[in-house]
């Protein structure tokens, strides 16, 4: 009956220990997400690949689908962010519409962004969608994957069947 006891008071303890743990804040996180979100899009406006590389984490191999390249590691990624700074100038980047979901440590970040590129005198405006999965060491935010997509032109309504003539 003793042990009894002691066991259901330990229990009790463990159970106000683990229910008074220090309590999580997620709000710094999202904003910490959106700063992140704005000072990736702040590189990608500088073409500035040496910031853009920082964002990526150094502990695991990233990931990145961007537009139409699938690039797998810290060299690939970076010579396809030097590729389409040496075929095109960012003139403007702005992120339209923005998600986050979020655990202590792990986050998805997604949403919709506009893009203007400018290729000698030609300007090409785009639209797509990102998806950034990151993880949190130290306090910081590190990108483990990035998904840039564009999105595709809307498919256009069928034509009616033509009407026959009286």
């Amino acid at each position: 009956m003793r042990e009894l006891s002691r066991l259901l008071v330990l229990s009790l303890l463990l159970v106000l220990l683990v229910g008074c743990g220090a309590t999580y804040d997620s709000q710094s996180d999202l904003a910490a997400l959106d700063a992140k979100i704005e000072e990736f899009s702040s590189l990608v406006s500088a073409g500035d690949v040496d910031g853009i590389m920082g964002q990526y984490a150094s502990e695991v191999e990233p990931e990145a689908y961007m537009l139409y390249a699938n690039v797998k590691g810290r060299d690939a990624i970076r010579a396809a962010w030097e590729a389409l700074f040496a075929n095109a100038e960012v003139t403007g980047l702005t992120i339209v519409d923005r998600h986050h979901k979020l655990d202590r440590n792990l986050a998805v970040s997604y949403g919709l962004w506009k893009m203007t590129l400018k290729s000698g005198e030609i300007e090409q405006q785009l639209e797509g969608r990102f998806t950034n999965v990151l993880g949190k060491k130290t306090g910081r935010w590190q990108l483990l994957h990035v998904h840039l997509s564009t999105l595709l032109s809307p498919v256009p309504a069928p034509m009616p069947p033509a009407v026959p003539e009286a």
